[in-house]
């Protein structure tokens, strides 16, 4: 009888070692999918908050020059174009008189990294 147990002692300790090195490897794996799983986030997050940036740089841009048309007395010209360099960023805003609207324009904002570019558009009229 003590043969017996001792063989079913061994066999059950085996199992034992074979659980555990499932268990092991079930928290090596899940381990690893949190990591990639929240570094991938956080580039995503990083790469997000540029995008955001530069729309808010093209929106202050756009509803700037809005501003300006709605406000102007002075007569525009047909095209208008700007270029100006801001914080590594590129800004170009384009104006153009709409010939199917009276006072009617067009006013375009693009803002442009080396990698890039978001463009906003939008319609404005005189006052």
């Amino acid at each position: 009888m003590k043969g017996r147990s001792r063989k079913s002692e061994f066999i059950q300790n085996g199992f034992i070692s074979i659980e555990c090195i499932v268990s092991l490897s079930i928290i090596c794996v899940i381990s690893y999918l949190i990591s990639t799983t929240l570094n991938n986030s956080y580039n995503l997050i990083n790469k997000n908050g540029k995008n955001i940036e530069m729309l808010s740089i093209a929106k202050k841009y756009l509803e700037d020059e809005k501003y300006n048309v709605q406000n102007d007395n002075e007569q525009i010209e047909d095209s208008v174009y700007d270029k100006v360099s801001l914080d590594g960023y590129t800004i170009e805003t384009k104006l153009d008189k709409d010939k199917d609207h009276y006072e009617c324009y067009r006013v375009s904002v693009s803002v442009e990294d080396n990698k890039k570019k978001v463009e906003l558009s939008s319609y404005v009229t005189k006052k």
